[in-house]
């Protein structure tokens, strides 16, 4: 069935039929039919000149919008509630009796989807937030650097997702132990990756000395680039020695807000190196499980590895983070 003429061709058709134009020449102008043209001439006439509004079909749905409204209303404050939950306050606050699959086809129709919860701290302080938002804006973008860390080992080298036939599960033997731990700490500028430290095991007050050091050599004295450090409130990083060292450089220290690392782009630098591990994951797990390495000397394979993973952060990713965080307004 062809699809109807638009109504804004109809109302032309309809002006030209009202200035007493001849019919050839309407065709020629509208590019209609001489049926559609009568069609719309007999409406127009008749003081009508919209398409025909087709006739719903089908069986009338059971939740008017005022009820699939007042559902997104519960899902905006409460995004965790089951279904069945939903259901049995439908029925109690409107009286509507429906069944489960009938409250989820509703809000699909809205495009509500289940997707992994996004879980903030109790104790975020919303204030403090955005404090440090409005004082982070002060800065030009190519000013901030921004540093943290994070861990990796043998079992973070697998995909939590795969795919099956439908009924069939997913299954994949992997390691359950973990190995050894190496913990990464890069610093990342508007441009990309500034440095980066890899270690086995966890980083301590000296050892964080020892990556700052390192960070601040190619860092800048404010106002020029690379001037500003960003960093979480951890206990190694809250020292006297620290802010010394900044001082000493010329380099402005600003902590994150409690429970804030959401706001640091270095967060989603720590995503992309560790997809791109699970991407390789048969040859880091080749490296991780090296033998003839002795006690307290770092595995090279495991450290080019992760090397070439933490350096794979483009200038184009870090401008993104950074937009994301709230530290520029627009991507030039």
């Amino acid at each position: 069935m062809p699809r109807p003429t638009p109504d804004e061709i109809r109302a032309s058709v309809a002006r030209m039929l009202a200035l007493d134009l001849d019919l050839p020449l309407i065709l020629i102008i509208s590019g209609l039919s001489e049926q559609t043209v009568c069609s719309i001439r007999k409406r127009w006439e008749e003081g009508i000149y919209r398409a025909h509004q087709p006739i719903g079909v089908g069986r009338p749905q059971t939740l008017d919008i005022g009820d699939v409204w007042s559902l997104c209303d519960r899902l905006a404050q409460d995004p965790d509630v089951f279904l069945d939950e939903l259901q049995r306050e439908l029925s109690d606050a409107a009286g509507v009796d429906v069944h489960v699959s009938t409250v989820w086809r509703a809000l699909q129709r809205l495009g509500v989807t289940r997707k992994v919860l996004d879980k903030r701290a109790m104790e975020i302080c919303d204030e403090e937030r955005a404090e440090f938002q409005q004082a982070i804006r002060a800065f030009r973008p190519s000013q901030v650097v921004a540093v943290g860390e994070n861990a990796i080992n043998r079992r973070m080298t697998y995909q939590n997702r795969g795919y099956a036939l439908a009924g069939d599960r997913a299954v994949k033997r992997a390691f359950f132990v973990r190995g050894k731990r190496y913990s990464i700490l890069p610093a990342l500028c508007i441009a990309g990756i500034l440095t980066a430290l890899i270690i086995e095991g966890a980083y301590d007050t000296a050892l964080f000395l020892e990556f700052l050091e390192l960070c601040l050599a190619s860092m800048n004295p404010f106002p020029a680039d690379n001037s500003v450090l960003v960093m979480g409130n951890c206990a190694i990083h809250i020292s006297h020695r620290v802010q010394e060292m900044c001082n000493e450089r010329g380099v402005i220290l600003v902590y994150l807000p409690p429970y804030s690392h959401d706001l640091s782009p270095i967060e989603f630098a720590f995503a992309k190196i560790k997809t791109g591990i699970q991407r390789d994951g048969d040859d880091a797990r080749m490296a991780f499980n090296a033998v003839g390495i002795e006690p307290g000397e770092i595995n090279v394979d495991v450290e080019v590895m992760l090397h070439r993973h933490v350096y794979s952060v483009t200038a184009e990713d870090a401008k993104g983070w950074f937009n994301h965080c709230g530290y520029i307004e627009d991507i030039l």
